[in-house]
C-alpha cells in the first residue's frame, strides 16, 4: 500500500466528517469526486424522500382513518399506535440510509 502524504490523509479526514456531519456524498465531493458524490447524495435524498412520504401516509392513514378532516382522532392510544406503526413499516428505509451514510464516510476516509 502506498504511503499517504499529510495532506491527502487531513483531506481524507475532512471528507470524512463531511460525510458524515453534513450529508453522505459531501466528503466525495470536496474530494473532486463529483459524480460519486452526486449519486450517494441524490440517493440519500431520495430514501429520505421515500420514507417521509411513507411516514407521512401512516400518520395520515392513523388520524384520519374514515378519510374526513372533520373527525381527527388524537389521542395517547392513536399517536402510540402511529408511532410504532412508523417504526415497524419503515425500518428498511432507515437502515438503508445509515448503511449509506457509513458507507459515504467509509469510502471518503478510504479511497
Amino acid at each position: 500500500m502506498p504511503e499517504i502524504s499529510d495532506s491527502e490523509r487531513k483531506a481524507r479526514r475532512r471528507a470524512a466528517l463531511l460525510s458524515g456531519l453534513v450529508m453522505p456524498g459531501a466528503g466525495q465531493w470536496s474530494l473532486g469526486r463529483r459524480k460519486a458524490g452526486a449519486a450517494i447524495a441524490a440517493a440519500a435524498l431520495l430514501l429520505l424522500a421515500l420514507m417521509s412520504v411513507r411516514v407521512f401516509l401512516v400518520v395520515y392513514h392513523g388520524l384520519v382513518p374514515d378519510g374526513e378532516l372533520i373527525n381527527l382522532r388524537i389521542t395517547p392510544a392513536a399517536i402510540s399506535a402511529i408511532h410504532r406503526r412508523a417504526y415497524v413499516e419503515n425500518w428498511p428505509f432507515l437502515v438503508a440510509i445509515i448503511a449509506l451514510w457509513a458507507g459515504s464516510v467509509w469510502d471518503a476516509l478510504k479511497r
